[in-house]
């Protein structure tokens, strides 16, 4: 459901079309100890391919590394903390056009949509990959989307509605 597999697929292909050029990074959690252990040993087996998991907390650090984040859910994702998170970071975002994340990545402007099959992901990475300053572009506007989902402006919208509410 969350496209693990079809993006495990775009990183083989892109990892072995431009060696040592990029990185594809997993991070998360396994639903499974099983499943942990075969993502590590298949990670482990394909060069500039990593995963790992890190706390919730850790993850706009991981963010601030990367260029692009893909987020190829295959179902309904409401509004997406860590695509918030890449966003913030400045990273490009290719994601699903499922759920939330329509609300958040406006398709050419801040990110791509686009329905998450391996050769989807493949041409819209490689297309990132190649072209610098689009990437650069898309992740400075995602930047500046993520602000109208800050945390501060997010609790001061509460406090308002609270206080408006409860007198």
């Amino acid at each position: 459901m969350r496209g693990v597999n079809e993006a495990a697929r775009a990183a083989k292909v892109l990892t072995a079309k431009y060696p040592g050029k990029v990185e594809f990074h997993f991070v998360g959690r396994g639903h499974s100890d099983q499943l942990e252990a075969e993502a590590l040993k298949w990670a482990s087996e394909n060069e500039n391919i990593y995963y790992y998991w890190q706390p919730p907390h850790m993850m706009q650090e991981i963010f601030r590394h990367m260029d692009i984040a893909i987020i190829p859910t295959k179902a309904a994702e409401g509004t997406s903390l860590s695509c918030l998170e890449a966003m913030a970071a400045g990273c490009a975002v290719i994601a699903s056009p499922v759920g939330g994340l329509t609300d958040i990545v406006i398709d050419g402007y801040n990110g791509l949509l686009v329905k998450p099959t391996s050769n989807n992901l493949i041409e819209a990475l490689d297309y990132l990959i190649c072209n610098e300053d689009e990437r650069r572009r898309l992740g400075e506007n995602a930047a500046k989307v993520a602000e109208a989902f800050s945390l501060t402006r997010w609790k001061e919208k509460w406090q308002k509605v609270i206080s408006e509410v409860f007198r």
